[in-house]
């Protein structure tokens, strides 16, 4: 979701577009990442 963005601009952008997008849209980003399950080993 952009956490590495350094220059002002870019982070500028990536705030403004998660302000102004439906909340549903975000949580369901959020939680495609948060919900990750490891695979099994042996």
């Amino acid at each position: 979701m952009g956490q590495q963005l350094s220059r002002p601009v870019a982070v500028a952008l990536r705030n403004t577009a998660l302000r102004l997008a439906p909340s549903r849209v975000t949580v369901r980003t959020v939680l495609r990442h948060a919900d990750w399950t490891p695979p099994r080993l042996g």
